[in-house]
């Protein structure tokens, strides 16, 4: 709901780009995890990263669909609820897969937030990087 009305006042790109630095943030704040480190340690940094992905989400979708031709928006609109949904399906399974590599402490568990973290950066880079054409919107 935050990131739909801060769209409507940024614009879309900048509130996904926003939304996805945060997230960044979260995850980045995350890898150095350490067995001694309290619940409220690692709930403010899961928080902030679930704050950016709620800033993401919605933007993210309205330049999607503002970017398709006209007769395409459905399909545009599934394209990016099946990558949604397998982002939540394969993200959860390939940090699980990065934990087990690892050893008994949490260095396992440090590898599979740095890949998710990584791929939030990606995010961020393709957002700044993605230049539009002039319909609808404001970025």
């Amino acid at each position: 709901r935050v990131g739909g009305r801060l769209a409507d006042r940024w614009g879309a790109r900048p509130t996904a780009l926003t939304g996805a630095a945060v997230t960044t943030l979260g995850l980045a704040l995350l890898v150095p995890l350490d067995a001694g480190w309290s619940a409220p340690d690692i709930a403010a940094r899961l928080a902030l990263a679930g704050a950016g992905m709620g800033l993401n989400g919605g933007p993210t979708q309205a330049l999607v669909m503002s970017a398709s031709p006209p007769g395409k928006l459905a399909t545009a609109g599934s394209a990016v609820q099946l990558a949604r949904s397998l982002g939540f399906a394969l993200g959860p399974a390939l940090a699980t897969a990065a934990a087990l590599a690892g050893t008994r402490d949490t260095t396992g568990t440090r590898a599979g937030i740095a890949l998710a973290a990584l791929v939030a950066a990606t995010a961020v880079v393709l957002l700044a990087l993605h230049h539009r054409d002039t319909r609808g919107d404001r970025s």
